[in-house]
């Protein structure tokens, strides 16, 4: 279990756990499961948790909007105390989060969510719930594949033709992608601390690649100091 915290310049704290084969079954988990799960590593309780049916695209909810369980790829809260939860099994967990507002996203980023610009969205939002203010968003990736793992052939890499070999190398047997490397690339302006983890070389997290049926569990939220 990865867990990362950080005190921020508006006075909150923001904490980000990575959940893994060390701390979750084995099992596909249903909502009830992963919030019970969540709860035992974060004393968060279940309702002020939020998990969505993700469906590798790049649509957002802020936490306020979600009663029941909704279709998306990504959530926000400006509350302190809510657990954001994106599930991911070789896909980027990526939290965004301000250093000068209350204002955290959670964003499940697979090719189909990059290619979306998933994050790009999350920015304009920053944007649009402070017009004319210093949002200041900075990033972090947790464990996902990783580019020498991530091999995919012309149907996915033609997406991302125009990048670097840093972000997409060609191969004998196929292309080789880096997600983290991508996002890094179109998102200067955001300082990103990166796990570095790959999902199919570390014993400690879930890869669908790599045959596993469990998801990890990436899960952030901002807490008073």
């Amino acid at each position: 279990m990865l867990h990362w915290q950080k005190k921020l310049r508006n006075g909150l704290e923001l904490h980000i756990y990575n959940l893994g084969k060390q701390e979750l079954p084995s099992h596909l988990l249903t909502v009830e499961e992963s919030k019970k799960w969540v709860a035992k590593y974060t004393n968060i309780p279940p309702q002020e948790q939020y998990i969505l049916q993700q469906v590798h695209g790049k649509t957002i909810w802020q936490d306020t909007e979600c009663k029941g369980v909704l279709e998306g790829d990504g959530l926000f809260t400006q509350n302190t105390g809510q657990a954001l939860i994106i599930k991911t099994a070789d896909c980027m967990p990526v939290f965004l989060y301000s250093e000068s507002q209350p204002l955290l996203f959670a964003l499940h980023a697979g090719w189909r969510g990059t290619q979306a610009k998933i994050c790009e969205k999350a920015i304009q939002l920053s944007q649009q719930l402070f017009p004319g203010e210093n949002v200041d968003l900075q990033g972090y990736i947790g464990p996902c594949i990783r580019k020498n793992n991530y091999e995919v052939q012309w149907d996915v890499a033609q997406h991302f033709a125009s990048y670097p070999n840093s972000c997409l190398e060609k191969k004998a047997t196929g292309y080789f992608l880096g997600l983290d490397a991508i996002l890094q690339h179109d998102l200067v302006e955001i300082d990103f601390i990166n796990s570095g983890t790959c999902t199919l070389d570390s014993p400690d997290y879930f890869s669908h690649r790599g045959g596993d049926k469990g998801r990890n569990l990436g899960v952030a939220f901002l807490q008073q100091t």
